[in-house]
């Protein structure tokens, strides 16, 4: 188990296990909300479907995060 947590934590590709923890935060700042004007509300919407799209995630990104020790605390 740690030589896969380490293998994919590696400085090779540093921000693996970021890909999953990123999109979801993108995700819930891209939420409608009350105080947002009417532009802001027209484009969340928009750019959370091009997020949707463009920002694909494959199981070897959720597999990264799920090793990191730094992110599974910050779940909890």
């Amino acid at each position: 188990m740690k030589d896969v947590s380490v293998l994919s934590c590696d400085n090779k590709c540093p921000s693996l296990h970021l890909v999953t923890a990123t999109k979801v935060r993108l995700q819930m700042h891209l939420t409608a909300n009350g105080s947002d004007s009417a532009i802001i509300g027209q484009m969340k919407p928009h750019l959370m479907t091009q997020l949707l799209h463009y920002f694909t995630m494959t199981d070897i990104h959720a597999a990264a995060t799920f090793l990191d020790s730094r992110l599974s605390e910050k779940q909890h």
